[in-house]
């Protein structure tokens, strides 16, 4: 997801320089929500993963 919010900035900062800006501000809109999902998902990964070693260190 981050490499994909990537590739929508830099064609955001492209649309925004030829004076696009319709296509810039589609593409920042897209950036910011694939940004703000990764954000989200890799957070529930790191809480997910401190549960998991949490309860198996309980259970020995």
């Amino acid at each position: 997801l981050g490499i994909a919010a990537l590739i929508y900035s830099i064609s955001a900062r492209e649309a925004n320089s030829r004076g696009n800006r319709p296509a810039a501000e589609r593409y920042s809109s897209t950036a910011k929500t694939l940004n703000l999902v990764a954000l989200i998902l890799g957070v529930l990964a790191i809480i997910s993963s401190v549960v998991i070693i949490a309860v198996s260190l309980a259970l020995y």
